[in-house]
């Protein structure tokens, strides 16, 4: 092996352990709330599929959460979300039972229009 070779691999004690660095930086981007907020997320689809009619879970989506922490579900049509809103106690009581493990909890549902 050449001396050139050999002066570029680190030493072992020039190793910094990458789990530190690693937790540092999840910790420092937020990404720990960010990644709970996902899986809330994508617990709407599976809530929507097994507890709400095809027509409404097929026409919704978690969209984001907003600064207030309530899930905003986009809706296709106007029609859907005048009947999500008589709905809109009983679905997010139930919701809220459904994501009860999820550590980041939100504090309600938002409906809003989208294409």
């Amino acid at each position: 092996m050449s001396k050139f070779r050999k002066s570029l691999r680190p030493k072992q004690e020039d190793l910094i352990p990458v789990q530190g660095i690693l937790g540092k930086l999840f910790n420092d981007l937020d990404l720990e709330k960010k990644s709970m907020d996902y899986m809330i997320m994508l617990a709407w689809n599976d809530y929507a599929r097994q507890k709400l009619s095809p027509s409404i879970s097929s026409s919704t989506s978690a969209h984001r959460i907003n600064k207030n922490r309530k899930l905003v579900i986009a809706v296709k049509s106007a029609v859907i979300i005048h009947e999500l809103q008589f709905l809109k106690n009983k679905i997010e009581k139930e919701f809220l039972e459904f994501i009860r493990e999820i550590p980041s909890q939100i504090s309600g549902l938002s409906f809003e229009p989208r294409s």
